[in-house]
């Protein structure tokens, strides 16, 4: 078991992934840290793999927690209704949470009406996977879905990293279909992607998205294609955004990560920074940079904080006051006292 932070005496919230067959038996875990923080809240999430200070785990039993003395509170709901979820959670003056689940944009939405349109970073989570925590004093309880409020007033510090560089131009969309993207500048959809894929065949074809006025790139997968509409399965995009398809690049991954641990720490605007959370994409690690422990070497040596990190099949964010999704990127989450 690896921790970050301070000891566990007297500490008042802990965050802990687990990876493979411990993160398929949570309640032990749990266990384990509340005979050692009885007067924490815990929160323990499942996942393939795992991220600490002292490198990745992906695929071998492994545990790493962040013991805070921050106050939280934790909601654990055995569905996806995530507003309901949220509504939990709520408290005014708003306050920022981590949320794990298994669940897509539209629900994202949905928790951040519930909660009041706090901020809030967190991850969808593999099915295989368990989830689950308790507050002080109440029963540990499995969840398909998990929020975690910080309080103390603390706040959150969000940046997203990518680790993609564009195979085609920028695209304008110009015809969407239900759920389907058909109109890519000036072709159908389906023939751009196959234009930008001549000789890359064998490589997984991310999209660089940015909505119509806005600057900031996120990152999406392809979830699916139509050959009877030439229709590319985006998610939520509208017509006039821009996108361009995109493959993993190794360099433009170590490169962005640095760039964001900047961009992130200098947000604080005068705050403290405590510790981080990070949100990795199970299409980053070694599928993207062909070698372990890239990443927690550089967040361990820019970052200079005790920092935890989880992989994931999706990295959800607030983001310019909008809930995202993001795929194939990750997300750090900076916790912090404001001056």
């Amino acid at each position: 078991m690896s921790e970050a932070g301070s000891s566990l005496r007297n500490i008042k919230t802990v965050i802990a992934f687990g990876s493979a067959s411990h993160g398929q038996a949570i309640a032990a875990i749990a266990e384990g840290i509340r005979e050692r923080a009885p007067e924490a809240t815990v929160a323990v999430v499942g996942s393939p793999g795992i991220l600490a200070p002292a490198g990745e785990t992906e695929g071998v039993a492994a545990v790493t927690l962040l013991a805070l003395d921050i106050p939280s509170t934790l909601a654990v709901r055995e569905d996806s209704e995530l507003g309901m979820l949220g509504e939990s959670l709520r408290h005014r003056p708003a306050r920022s949470a981590f949320l794990f689940a298994r669940t897509t944009l539209p629900a994202l939405e949905e928790f951040r009406e519930g909660i009041g349109h706090s901020m809030f970073v967190g991850a969808r989570m593999d099915t295989a996977m368990q989830m689950g925590g308790a507050n002080p004093g109440q029963d540990f309880e499995l969840g398909q879905s998990l929020a975690l409020r910080i309080d103390g007033g603390m706040r959150l510090a969000l940046e997203p990293t990518i680790g993609q560089v564009p195979i085609s131009d920028e695209l304008v969309i110009e015809g969407v279909e239900g759920p389907y993207v058909t109109q890519l500048g000036g072709l159908p959809a389906l023939e751009q992607l196959t234009r930008a894929m001549q000789d890359k065949e064998r490589q997984q074809v991310f999209v660089l998205h940015r909505s119509e006025g806005e600057e900031r790139v996120t990152v999406r997968y392809i979830g699916g294609l139509d050959p009877d509409c030439s229709g590319l399965h985006l998610g939520a995009v509208e017509v006039g955004d821009v996108i361009s398809f995109a493959i993993v690049d190794a360099q433009q991954g170590r490169r962005d990560l640095q760039r964001a641990i900047y961009d992130v720490t200098h947000r604080l605007a005068g705050g403290v920074a405590i510790a981080a959370v990070y949100l990795d994409s199970l299409a980053r690690g070694r599928r993207l940079y062909e070698d372990a422990h890239v990443d927690p070497r550089i967040l361990r040596a820019h970052l200079k904080l005790p920092f935890v990190g989880v992989r994931s099949s999706a990295e959800y964010a607030t983001i310019e006051d909008r809930a995202q999704t993001f795929g194939g990127a990750g997300v750090i989450a900076v916790i912090y006292a404001p001056s």
